[in-house]
């Protein structure tokens, strides 16, 4: 079972979506733990073990760090802002 850890940034994002699409996310976010590459991740061209997984209009960017069973959240967006200087 991985470490999930969300920086703060994106726990930031995450409390700026409404309500109803926050606990989808976070639950999302949760079944990390279990299995940080799941079926619809898409791993991002140019970065090393970042992925990103959606759920409607928004997007979590992820790392995985396999060697210490780690996931961290890095961005939680807008698809449409979720790409903009991805600074990792």
């Amino acid at each position: 079972m991985y470490k999930v850890e969300i920086k703060k940034s994106a726990r930031k994002q995450l409390e700026e979506i409404p309500l109803t699409h926050r606990q989808i996310i976070a639950n999302k976010i949760n079944e990390l733990a279990n299995e940080p590459i799941q079926k619809d991740a898409i791993p991002l061209s140019g970065y090393k073990n970042i992925y990103r997984i959606r759920y409607s209009f928004y997007r979590i960017v992820y790392q995985v760090e396999k060697d210490v069973l780690l996931v961290e959240v890095i961005r939680i967006a807008h698809r449409k802002d979720v790409y903009r200087k991805l600074d990792f």
